[in-house]
């Protein structure tokens, strides 16, 4: 096992509060270095984390650039809290829910960078961005239509 790598399982633990298992982190450790405003998406830091990041600073950078399917580039917003870099949105559904989120973090205007917990929601699995699928009947007779034998 490398040092400073330790796999926490989810759940209660025996202090009694929920851990992520991801991250190895209680909710109340976040919430007492992480202010989180659920009206503009901001997390401000409530304690000093380094000598160059002071109570007050905003958290975060902004990084894991790609380009999506038209063209643009999409950036996620990620903190780093003892070591672990996570991705806000999470943080932010964690800090404003109380727990952690159980599947992944989408956001209703497509707008990676913005946090508020309005356009926060939980993923329900499916890939439904903008337009539903078409039925397979409807592919197939769009494809016999587009190429005829």
């Amino acid at each position: 096992m490398q040092k400073g790598i330790y796999k926490i399982p989810f759940g209660i633990t025996e202090k009694g509060f929920a851990m992520s298992e991801e991250y190895g982190l209680s909710i109340d450790e976040v919430a007492n270095k992480l202010a989180y405003d659920p009206d503009t998406g901001i997390f401000t830091w409530i304690v000093p984390v380094s000598r160059n990041v002071c109570a007050g600073s905003v958290a975060g950078c902004d990084k894991a650039t790609r380009i999506g399917k038209d063209g643009q580039k999409i950036s996620y917003r990620y903190i780093r809290i003892n070591g672990a870099s996570i991705p806000a949105a999470k943080l932010a559904w964690a800090l404003y829910y109380g727990e952690w989120p159980k599947t992944r973090i989408c956001f209703r205007d497509n707008d990676t960078l913005n946090l508020r917990i309005g356009n926060l929601y939980e993923s329900n699995g499916l890939k439904v961005k903008g337009n539903p699928p078409e039925s397979r009947a409807a592919y197939l007779k769009a494809h016999r239509e587009a190429y005829p034998v």
